[in-house]
């Protein structure tokens, strides 16, 4: 064990707890406006205005298939390395950090991997396959 700590940002999407690694995230927003896209699938249908920057915004529940998120939200906005896009979540986020042996790998392919919080497991969304699947979409 190395005893190194990796923080992550913990949150809610279609029912459920999932995390993402703190250095995929550039800022997590809440209370913000997001405006109405036409004509692109209702997942990625709001973008908002990130320091001048115009974001298209990914509902995550809906892509994760368990419905819209519709109150009680918080944005993600990716770090630009990743992407140049924002995840819509169910709102409050907290931020951990984890022990690299609470960390277990994953099979599901959304995941790299699973956090033990807490007695529970949380899985680490795969920001890289996540954006290769939503490309996938358009």
């Amino acid at each position: 064990m190395s005893g190194r700590m990796g923080r992550y940002v913990i949150f809610a999407a279609a029912g459920r707890k999932l995390a993402l690694p703190l250095d995929k995230t550039a800022e997590v927003l809440e209370g913000v406006a997001t405006h109405p896209v036409p004509a692109v699938p209702p997942l990625l249908g709001r973008a908002l205005n990130v320091h001048g920057r115009i974001m298209p915004v990914l509902d995550l529940a809906t892509f994760l298939r368990g419905g819209a998120i519709e109150r009680n939200h918080t944005i993600l906005v990716l770090n630009r390395q990743v992407a140049d896009l924002a995840l819509l979540v169910e709102g409050p986020v907290t931020i951990v950090s984890a022990e690299e042996s609470a960390r277990f790998p994953s099979e599901h392919p959304r995941f790299e991997g699973y956090l033990e919080i807490a007695g529970k497991r949380t899985g680490i969304l795969s920001a890289d396959r996540l954006i290769k699947e939503v490309e996938g979409i358009l």
